[in-house]
């Protein structure tokens, strides 16, 4: 009646038979052990099978939208201005490169020193002029933005 894969109905009978163990000694007759073990595969079941529906429910919207005209269009520019960014880095010195890589990936400024071996005056001094130079380079991308 239930079509589950057989990992998914392995999962299922054994968290029953856990639940059942945890309360073992409240069950007085065969009977009401057999009730116990149908009602709650059952119930595990139907609550495993309606998860998977929202899981595919879900998967479809999202793959609905990653084939929209916006969604593609939003990761081309994306794509863009991250390569554009990247390549303005490129132009900094090399300490600051480094500085601002690793300011990308939300290191704090006394992590980027003690990486770098640096005091954390001079990790801001680097990130201030960086930032800088960035700004000015990146000043017709920002307008561009502004017509996107």
């Amino acid at each position: 009646r239930y079509h589950l894969g057989t990992e998914e109905a392995r999962d299922i009978v054994q968290d029953v038979f856990i639940a059942f163990w945890e309360q073992h000694e409240h069950f007085t007759s065969i009977i009401a052990i057999k009730a116990f073990f149908y009602r709650s595969i059952a119930n595990r079941c139907l609550d495993y099978l309606k998860h998977e529906d929202v899981k595919n429910r879900y998967a479809e919207s999202q793959l609905e939208t990653m084939q929209s005209e916006e969604f593609i269009q939003e990761n081309i520019i994306r794509e863009e201005v991250s390569f554009i960014v990247r390549k303005k880095i490129k132009l900094l010195t090399p300490r600051e490169q480094e500085v601002i890589m690793l300011s990308l990936q939300n290191k704090s400024n006394q992590e980027i020193a003690d990486m770098l071996s640096l005091s954390v005056p001079t990790v801001k001094s680097h990130k201030m002029h960086a930032y800088a130079r960035l700004r000015t380079e990146l000043e017709e991308l920002r307008f561009l933005l502004l017509i996107l």
